[in-house]
């Protein structure tokens, strides 16, 4: 069976696949595209990962998934796929991405982690896995026409040096199947469904909201997005901040206890922005010291 998502809320895709996972739902394929998102895996920093307040400024939402792994960008253009199988099962998802891609024109190989490369050296698709009760969720991103440049600005870190246990992103140059394929990502999601085969239905938002709005609480929550968060250390401009679990630890007196936020942080330590000229998302900023 496949499911699409009527919806393109990432936290309400996000629970549903968890949802699927708990109820053991094997051999279901479930589809989605979600709007602008910066999605991090379960142990990373997002700050090391990319600018969560400049994502807030241009409307691109931060999310933390269940699953491991590096962060990746959803969009319009990007084709999510999660399939619920046994736990003892390998590189199932990864295997059936390859048929269906070679099927289209588009030759792919598949990375240690699961993910996909073309030939070129591009990278076209992400994958992370998350296993529990005997059931293992593996799902992929697939870029389909997204364009690399946004790809790009989003995923840009926040600037200085971080110290901790966090898992880092493996960054890539990334492509897309469109380009190959010559068709655009609703060709691709036909496709897709049709070489899965059985019976093809939408979920309705109704539905989903029905059968995992618990999980869509946590999930988007600013305890889990930022609290869940290993502790680091972040070195910038001589200052030296500790912060667990997404609070200022030390490092910026008067913001003890604070989410971290490194504009605020510059702010409080007489930092300024200053724009200079950029791409993408918006401009890319340099920051340098005020006169007292």
């Amino acid at each position: 069976m496949v499911l699409l998502s009527s919806s393109r809320d990432v936290f309400l895709n996000l629970a549903y696949e968890q949802y699927l996972l708990r109820a053991g739902k094997e051999g279901v394929l479930f589809l989605y595209v979600n709007d602008p998102a910066v999605v991090v895996g379960r142990f990373q920093i997002p700050w090391a990962e990319c600018r969560p307040g400049r994502l807030e400024e241009r409307g691109v939402v931060l999310a933390r998934r269940d699953s491991g792994g590096g962060a990746v960008f959803h969009d319009g253009g990007n084709l999510n796929l999660a399939w619920v199988g046994r736990a003892g099962e390998r590189g199932g998802l990864a295997r059936f991405l390859v048929g269906v891609l070679e099927g289209m024109g588009v030759r792919v190989g598949v990375g240690e982690r699961g993910d996909l490369w073309l030939e070129d050296g591009r990278k076209v698709s992400g994958a992370a896995f998350r296993i529990t009760g005997g059931w293992k969720l593996e799902h992929h991103t697939l870029l389909v026409e997204t364009d690399p440049v946004c790809v790009e600005e989003a995923l840009r870190p926040v600037p200085g040096r971080f110290e901790g246990k966090g898992v880092g992103s493996r960054r890539a140059r990334v492509g897309r199947i469109g380009e190959v394929a010559g068709c655009g990502l609703v060709g691709v999601r036909e496709r897709v469904a049709a070489s899965w085969g059985g019976e093809v239905r939408w979920v309705g938002e109704e539905e989903m909201w029905m059968a995992c709005g618990e999980e869509v609480a946590r999930l988007s929550s600013r305890e889990w997005v930022l609290g869940k968060s290993p502790g680091f250390v972040w070195e910038w401009g001589g200052m030296r901040v500790r912060v667990e679990g997404g609070r200022v630890v030390e490092g910026v007196p008067g913001m003890e206890g604070e989410w971290f936020a490194p504009e605020r942080v510059m702010g409080a330590v007489g930092l300024e922005e200053t724009e200079a000229g950029g791409v993408g998302f918006g401009r890319e900023r340099r920051f340098e010291r005020r006169d007292p």
